[in-house]
C-alpha cells in the first residue's frame, strides 16, 4: 500500500482505505467519492510544487492538494508493479 500522492503519472490502481487523523477530512474524501475498492488513476501533477494531482477517480477527474492525497491509500495494479521488469525482458542487453 502507498498513498494515492505516490503514485507517478499513469500508473492505476484501488482505494485500499482512507487513512487520516482528521475526520473532516475523510467525510470531504467520501463525499468526492473515495471508497475502498474504487479504482483510481494519478494523470498529471501539477506546476506549483506539483499541486494539485489531477486523478481519474472511476470515470470521473479530480483535483486534489497533496494533503488529501496522502490520506488516500492506494493498492497499485500488479500490471505498474512488473513494468520495470518487462522493460528489462523487452529491451536488449548490450554486450
Amino acid at each position: 500500500m502507498k498513498p494515492l500522492s505516490e503514485l507517478k503519472a499513469g500508473v492505476m490502481g484501488r482505494v485500499s482505505s482512507i487513512v487520516t487523523a482528521d475526520p473532516m477530512l475523510e467525510a470531504k474524501l467520501r463525499e468526492i467519492g473515495f471508497a475502498e475498492g474504487d479504482e483510481v488513476e494519478l494523470l498529471t501533477r501539477g506546476p506549483f510544487g506539483g499541486q494539485p494531482l489531477a486523478v481519474r477517480l472511476n470515470r470521473t477527474i479530480v483535483a486534489l492538494r497533496n494533503t488529501e492525497a496522502n490520506a488516500v491509500q492506494i493498492e497499485p495494479r500488479i500490471e505498474a508493479a512488473l513494468e520495470p521488469i518487462a522493460a528489462a525482458i523487452i529491451e536488449p542487453q548490450h554486450a
